[in-house]
């Protein structure tokens, strides 16, 4: 009888120990942007270039800047973002222009909702800011049609602030994790070619 107790007490523990662990690796592995890695690619120009994912306490941070080699760092894997409803979720870019020459800058292969139904029914949404001097100067949203962010005209030794926000809109539709892998490319602007 005493033996029958213990089988029946350790198979509740085991049937819950795994029932438990089923729900959550639903919950963890729902509403996640992973991996997101960051690729920085520099033209001829002297740029400082650092990034600060304020969702994580962990491997937050990133910093490079271009000496004779090139950029002396140009790759961070950043940590993994879960998107909680209710919260904006902010990558923070600030771009330093250290050349002679004007710079373009273009960020590719943000996460969006690749599933979205109409422009006003996302299940999560990212946009985009500019800032510099502490003025907001450009809003983007990130979409199927609208993939990459450009801003096209940061002037010799100017700095320029540009916020990633992640934010989820509804949690009763499942987002399956997203591969985040964010590429930032910067171009020479030539005299008479900026907008």
């Amino acid at each position: 009888m005493k033996g029958n107790i213990i089988a029946s007490v350790l198979g509740f523990v085991a049937v819950g120990t795994i029932g438990a662990y089923g729900v959550v690796s639903i919950v963890q592995d729902t509403n996640v942007v992973t991996p997101s890695i960051l690729n920085v690619e520099s033209a001829s120009l002297h740029l400082e270039v650092s990034a600060e994912a304020l969702w994580a306490t962990e491997n937050n941070s990133f910093s490079t800047v271009t000496d004779t080699q090139g950029l002396m760092n140009d790759e961070w894997r950043m940590p993994n973002l879960s998107l909680v409803a209710g919260q904006t979720h902010q990558l923070v870019f600030t771009i330093k222009n250290k050349s002679n020459s004007a710079t373009s800058i273009e960020i590719r292969g943000l996460a969006y909702d690749s599933e979205i139904t109409s422009e006003t029914n996302y299940r999560f949404r990212t946009w985009v800011e500019a800032e510099k001097n502490t003025v907001v100067e450009d809003v983007e949203y990130i979409t199927e049609s609208h993939k990459n962010y450009k801003y096209d005209y940061l002037a010799s030794m100017e700095t320029l602030t540009i916020t990633v926000n992640y934010q989820l809109v509804s949690e009763n539709l499942p987002i399956m994790p997203i591969t985040q892998n964010i590429t930032m490319g910067f171009n020479i602007v030539l005299p008479g070619d900026e907008s």
